[in-house]
């Protein structure tokens, strides 16, 4: 009876040892961009790469899911016999040309959590006039940023659909790239309102500018008076009463840069 022994303690062996990886994707919304929809059907896979190797693709799947939907936040478990240990870098491959607009996606293991940024942008699809099968995303740092935004009390100065990104600039030519500035299922950048939104995973720089860029998409008018960004070597408060951006140029800017 010991060969049958010996195979189940393999057979155990083998299965502590796989590792589990969470793998939580965020899709933009539609019409974000300029793509009529931002979710697909076509399967997706990931490579996670860290300290030690890489795990090759692993295909994120659910039961009785069809795909991932546009706006929507899906989240995956995933297991291997390969252990990265701390986690760096993810590969996102597509097989189909049912194109895919990822935002940003936060994975995690034992060892800590990465929030990764598609940006710029890249689409994924296995049609070329569309984009491309795969792209790569890394995290840019350890730290976290704070950013806190006071709308306008002015009429008509709100908007939730608007497709705004950041970018934090430092000594030496350093930027930190954020995803879209936006608190999933929350109403946000209303008249009147304080919103605060939070990025992971990014460079700790000593802040000399910030831009924010309306990019194609949503649409109305956002009119703000401050901004503050926290995080890093240090905060930065820019006091900008009434300063107006939409991607429409007749309603405001597209881009703004402000500079301490």
């Amino acid at each position: 009876m010991r060969f049958p022994i010996v195979l189940l303690a393999v057979f155990a062996l083998t299965v502590s040892r796989r590792t589990s990886y969470r793998v939580k994707t965020f899709t933009t919304p539609r019409n974000y961009y300029g793509y009529g929809h931002s979710g697909t059907n076509s399967p997706v896979y990931v490579s996670l790469e860290g300290q030690r190797g890489k795990t090759g693709y692993l295909r994120l799947h659910k039961r009785n899911c069809n795909g991932f939907s546009s706006g929507g936040v899906d989240s995956f478990v995933v297991g291997t016999s390969v252990n990265v240990r701390r986690i760096k870098c993810a590969v996102f491959l597509i097989r189909g040309n049912d194109y895919w607009v990822l935002d940003k996606a936060i994975v995690s293991n034992r060892y800590g959590s990465v929030t990764l940024y598609n940006y710029p942008v890249t689409v994924l699809s296995t049609d070329r006039r569309e984009g491309r099968r795969w792209v790569r995303l890394c995290a840019q740092g350890r730290t976290r940023y704070t950013l806190t935004t006071v709308t306008s009390t002015r009429p008509h100065s709100g908007s939730d659909t608007f497709a705004l990104t950041m970018t934090i600039q430092g000594k030496c030519g350093r930027v930190a790239r954020t995803g879209l500035i936006d608190n999933k299922g929350k109403n946000d950048l209303e008249k009147g309102a304080v919103d605060t939104f939070y990025f992971d995973s990014l460079p700790r720089l000593n802040v000399k500018c910030i831009s924010i860029r309306a990019n194609k998409g949503g649409h109305d008018m956002w009119r703000f008076d401050r901004i503050i960004l926290r995080g890093g070597r240090r905060t930065v408060d820019f006091k900008v009463k009434g300063t107006r951006l939409s991607y429409d140029t007749r309603e405001g800017r597209r881009f703004v840069k402000f500079c301490v």
